[in-house]
């Protein structure tokens, strides 16, 4: 499950580049008695000498991973941190990295990643901006989320250096292309508000997450590696749930974060989950979570997601069924690139 964010507010920014440790030396160029550089200031030219012959290697071999404006510095430190930025944006402090640093150790094990990044990231034809954030909601390590004046971002916990991360980094880039395309997606009424972001991210990941895995599956991705576990963790989590009186909105949570597990299932393995995923909610405190699963779950594979059309009309469908209204706003990305209202007929 990857959730995806939409701010319902605009992006403010302040950015300041922080200098190159071998340029910061000399411009302090602090010299000693005898007239040398001091030892650090040689060993810290030696090290951004490397580290950019490093990247130049790199982007040779990878023409297509679109580096920062601000070229001829851009490095990567180690295997990890680019030329950083500092960047305010919907109210929060992050931390920029260039996309190249981002991706670099993905390219060569992952080959399912590097044909879908050769094929696809260029649909993206608006800027991309990635960034750190350690304050991601438990169990997520990468985001994408969208500002309404066309900003667009890749939130991740860390930079991803193994093999099995190529996968959701791919998926978020998949929901970029689905915006392109006229895919909606929710926002919360009320920013910053828990409860309204919760249930955003769960009808994001529900109507399209199953779109997003599907179409990365073409690429060769091995979905059912990717999701292995996801059943036996999920009952037991399910299992483990011991809420006395759950009001409606805590209810739809789990109605539809079960629905999404459902579809992204079937996708992956190209069945339903096994017959123990019934008991264990049936012998849970909430039977009768099974009738609205169940209910909803046909709806949508009797209406589709595959296309923005179909994604729209359900969408709409569930806010008004559910009477989320107040809670949740669709949107979908115009032309121009900002994002605008959408309506059940577009």
């Amino acid at each position: 499950m990857v959730p995806v964010g939409l701010s319902c507010t605009g992006i403010v920014e302040t950015t300041s580049t922080p200098k190159n440790l071998s340029i910061l030396c000399l411009s302090h160029f602090h010299r000693d008695s005898t007239d040398t550089i001091r030892p650090y200031c040689l060993f810290a030219t030696v090290l951004t000498a490397a580290a950019l012959l490093r990247a130049a290697a790199f982007r040779a071999s990878y023409p297509s991973i679109p580096w920062s404006s601000r070229d001829g510095l851009v490095t990567c430190s180690g295997r990890y941190n680019g030329l950083k930025m500092k960047a305010t944006i919907g109210g929060d402090s992050y931390e920029l990295v260039d996309e190249g640093c981002v991706i670099r150790e993905l390219m060569t094990p992952s080959q399912e990643f590097r044909a879908f990044y050769d094929s696809e990231r260029r649909k993206i034809e608006t800027p991309v901006r990635w960034a750190l954030d350690s304050g991601l909601p438990k169990g997520v390590d990468y985001m994408a989320r969208r500002y309404d004046n066309g900003e667009q971002l890749i939130l991740l916990r860390k930079i991803p250096e193994l093999p099995d991360e190529a996968f959701p980094i791919a998926h978020e880039l998949q929901h970029l292309l689905m915006d392109r395309e006229g895919f909606i997606s929710m926002c919360a009424v009320r920013p910053r508000e828990e409860t309204y972001e919760a249930m955003a991210v769960a009808v994001n990941g529900m109507t399209q997450d199953p779109v997003a895995n599907a179409r990365l599956r073409v690429f060769g991705f091995d979905l059912k590696k990717a999701y292995e576990g996801l059943a036996s963790s999920g009952r037991k989590d399910f299992g483990a749930l011991n809420v006395a009186d759950p009001d409606r909105i805590m209810w739809l949570q789990w109605v539809f974060q079960t629905v999404e597990f459902m579809l992204e299932y079937q996708v992956a393995f190209g069945t339903w989950p096994d017959k123990r995923w019934v008991k264990t909610i049936k012998r849970s405190r909430y039977p009768d979570l099974i009738t609205d699963v169940g209910e909803l779950t046909g709806f949508m594979l009797r209406a589709g997601l595959e296309t923005p059309g179909k994604q729209r009309a359900v969408v709409h469908n569930i806010i008004a069924k559910y009477a989320l209204g107040d809670m949740l706003l669709a949107k979908s990305r115009t032309p121009g690139g900002s994002w605008a209202p959408s309506t059940p007929t577009g």
